[in-house]
């Protein structure tokens, strides 16, 4: 399976995490794991990035709603607070958010399609 493609396998979706001994980036298979599955490209709007993350992030939490055997509402809730870490890691910034104040340091200097931060 290619790095970034997800498998089907007993209802479950598999998605790889591959690390690059080039970039040594902290938290760059999460990114690459993040980007493929929010939609993100560095050639697309900085606009339309966000529009796509937002509509994944949207249908990921109300999915989790009908998942047996978990705490939905206790996944939903940290999904919810856990938004903005998301975002920071596939470069939307959230203002005043999780991430800008637990990782001021770290907040991306760029944004695919552009060269600012996306600050919401």
């Amino acid at each position: 399976m290619k790095p970034g493609k997800k498998s089907r396998k007993a209802g479950r979706h598999v998605g790889l995490l591959p690390a690059d001994q080039i970039l040594r980036k902290p938290f760059n298979p999460f990114t690459y794991f993040l980007k493929n599955y929010f939609g993100q490209s560095s050639e697309e709007q900085a606009s339309r990035n966000l529009e796509r993350f937002e509509s994944r992030y949207q249908n990921l939490y109300e999915r989790l709603a009908n998942v047996p055997g978990i705490d939905a509402q206790g996944l939903r809730d940290e999904l919810a607070r856990t938004k903005s870490v998301l975002g920071a890691l596939v470069g939307i910034v959230y203002l005043d958010s999780v991430w800008e104040h637990r990782c001021p340091r770290t907040v991306p200097k760029y944004h695919p399609g552009g060269s600012e931060p996306v600050l919401l």
